[in-house]
């Protein structure tokens, strides 16, 4: 907290105002220059000419250990959207003509099983005896 402290102090303030108004000037200065405005300019191109140049390196090394690139995975991701909206689509149509073909009907219970009654008991069937 001690350094916040010295920060809000009024004269560090005053300070630290002076400082980036000479600095803003000096920018200004620099960049009011010709020379300094082109080199600013080739630099960059170079740098978007450099940024290309590793991408383009780094696409050819995943296309050579047969992995997709960031924009091949944002395509393959859309089609698949799209074939799950399709997939979405056929399926509600399938039902809708499922439904139409087969209404809905009262649900059928099973028939009831006779109650189990164990072997040898005046209502099951009895079974002769050892020989």
């Amino acid at each position: 907290m001690l350094f916040d402290d010295v920060l809000k102090h009024p004269v560090v303030k005053q300070v630290i105002a002076s400082g980036e108004e000479r600095a803003s000037r000096v920018v200004g200065r620099l960049l009011s220059d010709q020379r300094v405005s082109q080199g600013l300019q080739e630099l960059l191109a170079a740098a978007a000419a450099a940024r290309a140049t590793v991408e383009s390196g780094v696409q050819a090394a995943l296309h050579a250990a047969n992995l997709p690139t960031a924009d091949e995975l944002r395509s393959m991701r859309q089609k698949l959207s799209e074939l799950e909206a399709q997939v979405e689509a056929l399926n509600g149509r399938l039902q809708a003509e499922d439904g139409a073909a087969h209404p809905a009907s009262p649900a059928e219970t099973p028939a009831e099983k006779p109650a189990e009654t164990p072997a040898g008991t005046a209502s099951g069937p009895t079974e002769p005896a050892g020989p």
